[in-house]
């Protein structure tokens, strides 16, 4: 880091750097409430089975309750896992930038945020 400020390439890649970390922490932390929600129904649907000619059943909780607690479940493992990959890219990208800023000191390359029809996106500029 350049002692009288830091430039464009090196504050894009600190702001990834950490913005991935804290996705990547909010993915595990999601993935923590959905393990505390299947331990929670496990919980509950033990709370009270009682057995009858070899079928098992779960007074402690109704089906529409159960189902609701699977798919809440489902929906934070899936949140946790998108969340963790894209901090894991984002991380990823901020990394490249700063390994990368010193490559290109007559600024030839330049890699850029922009904003699409279709959503954001990164633009890499080559001057040849």
């Amino acid at each position: 880091v350049s002692a009288d400020k830091w430039t464009e390439r090196e504050i894009a890649a600190v702001s990834l750097m950490a913005g991935g970390g804290a996705m990547i922490v909010t993915g595990l932390i999601l993935h923590a409430v959905a393990s505390s929600t299947l331990s929670e129904l496990d919980d509950d649907m033990a709370r009270r089975t009682t057995s009858q000619g070899g079928v098992t059943y779960y007074s402690g909780i109704t089906q529409k309750a159960a189902q609701q607690a699977l798919d809440s479940h489902d929906g934070l493992r899936l949140g946790g896992n998108m969340t963790i990959t894209l901090g894991l890219a984002a991380a990823g990208v901020g990394t490249w930038l700063w390994l990368s800023r010193r490559l290109d000191s007559d600024g030839k390359l330049s890699l850029a945020p922009t904003l699409g029809p279709k959503g954001l996106g990164w633009s890499l500029v080559g001057r040849f």
